[in-house]
């Protein structure tokens, strides 16, 4: 995962899945989105995106992050207790 860089997960219709370890918190984050971003561009390795993550409940820096093809997170349930 390290070696991806934003632009190329937007060329392979890539999201960046996120999870809080501290609060359990999920998230998906469009790298297309974080391109937009004044400290960040399509040459920003993931390895430095996690450095960059928090969790936008809690604030924890502990977030784990995982890479998945776009119409895998499509089907995917948020709150599966709802």
């Amino acid at each position: 995962m390290d070696y991806w860089t934003l632009g190329a997960l937007v060329d392979a219709n890539i999201v960046v899945s996120a999870w809080c370890e501290g609060c359990r918190h999920k998230n998906h984050i469009d790298p297309r989105d974080l391109i937009n971003r004044p400290t960040l561009s399509p040459f920003v390795y993931v390895r430095e995106l996690r450095e960059k993550v928090r969790c936008s409940a809690c604030g924890s820096n502990a977030v784990q992050l995982l890479l998945q093809e776009r119409q895998v997170i499509e089907t995917w349930d948020s709150d599966p207790d709802s």
